[in-house]
C-alpha cells in the first residue's frame, strides 16, 4: 500500500517540477541551485549531508544544520532546485553494515 502512494506523491511532485500546472495551495519554492543552497547555509545553517539520483532524473539533497533543523531539496537537470519538506529534530542513525553473502 506504501508503494502506490509514493508513487502518486512523486507524479504529483514531478508535475510540479516539469511545469504542468499546480494548486494554489501547493506553489513550490524554487531558484538555481547555488541560490538555494546559498539562502540555507545563510538563513537556517543548513549545508549538505546527503545527495542521491531519484530514478526520474531528480538530485535529491538533505541539508542539515547543527542544531538539527533540515531540509530537503530536489534539483532538476537545468539545474533549478525546489524546496521539498523541511523541518527539525534531525537525528542521523547509525550506520549498519549490509551482511556479507555466504558461500
Amino acid at each position: 500500500m506504501r508503494r502506490p502512494i509514493f508513487a502518486i506523491t512523486a507524479a504529483t511532485f514531478i508535475l510540479g517540477m516539469t511545469g504542468a500546472p499546480e494548486s494554489a495551495l501547493s506553489q513550490p519554492i524554487c531558484g538555481a541551485h547555488d541560490d538555494v543552497a546559498s539562502g540555507l547555509e545563510k538563513k537556517y545553517s543548513e549545508a549538505p549531508v546527503a545527495r542521491g539520483l531519484a530514478t526520474v532524473g531528480l538530485m535529491i539533497e538533505v541539508f542539515v544544520s547543527p542544531e538539527g533543523t533540515f531540509t530537503i531539496v530536489a534539483t532538476r537537470p537545468d539545474g533549478t532546485s525546489c524546496l521539498l519538506a523541511a523541518g527539525e529534530a534531525w537525528h542521523k542513525l547509525a550506520t549498519v553494515s549490509a551482511p556479507s553473502e555466504a558461500s
